[in-house]
Parts: structure tokens; C-alpha cells; sequence
């Protein structure tokens, strides 16, 4: 980055533990609290290794690198906005492993089939008025 000055200015960049902690786990920034439906999705990661290990191996380093890079930036947290807005673009990759939920032997079909169903719908539902909340 160059100032009016010529000079080349460096990025700050802060913590990477406390930029990963703050896109999960933060009130105000967690990725979970704006997109719910991922909760599923991320308990979905084992039969997804099971099923496709290079695919998730692929998906798996795609999201990491990403979230990583974005969470040394001093602004992981969007600045002024609500919600994790530096990576809204890895959420639809964070949601492929949701696939393997509904495959039998796998969190929602299967043995439990029923209850997997409940959880699926249930936590759909608080995902869409999460994201209806804002209008």
C-alpha cells in the first residue's frame, strides 16, 4: 500500500489465534452466528472424509487457508459490520461437506434418521431468520 507520501506503508496485521477465535466464536463476528446451517455442515466433516478424502482434503485446505489468511487482518471482524464479512465468500465452500448429512449412515439419514431430519430443520429454520432478522 502506498501513502500520498510515496512511502509503502505495511499492512496491520494482528493475531492469527485471536482472529480465528473471534470468526468462530465471537457474538458479533462468529460465522456459526450468522450462517447456523454450518454447525451442521461441520459435524457433517467425518463422513465427508470417509466418503471423498481428496475432495475433502481439497475443500478442507481451501476453507483453513482462507479463514487463516483472513483472520491476521486487524479488521478479521468486518470493522463497523455485523456478522464475518472478509469471508462470506468461503461460506458455500464451508457448506459442501452439508451434502454427506442426508447419505445413510451419515448425521441425519440412517439409524436417528428422524432426529437428524429434526435437527436439519430446526437449525434451516433458525439460519433463515437470522438472515430475514436484518430487514
Amino acid at each position: 500500500l502506498v501513502e500520498k507520501t510515496g512511502k509503502i506503508r505495511e499492512p496491520h496485521l494482528s493475531s492469527l489465534l485471536s482472529g480465528v477465535k473471534g470468526l468462530i466464536f465471537s457474538p458479533g463476528g462468529s460465522v456459526f452466528a450468522y450462517s447456523p446451517i454450518l454447525i451442521i455442515s461441520f459435524l457433517s466433516w467425518g463422513k465427508f472424509f470417509r466418503k471423498n478424502k481428496s475432495a475433502c482434503i481439497l475443500t478442507a485446505s481451501i476453507v483453513f487457508s482462507y479463514l487463516f489468511t483472513n483472520s491476521t487482518i486487524s479488521g478479521w471482524c468486518g470493522l463497523w459490520c455485523w456478522g464475518p464479512r472478509l469471508i462470506l465468500e468461503i461460506i458455500p465452500v464451508m457448506m459442501v461437506p452439508l451434502a454427506f448429512w442426508f447419505i445413510p449412515g451419515g448425521g441425519g439419514g440412517g439409524q436417528g434418521a428422524k432426529a437428524g431430519k429434526f435437527l436439519f430443520v430446526s437449525i434451516a429454520a433458525w439460519s433463515l431468520i437470522v438472515q430475514l432478522g436484518e430487514f
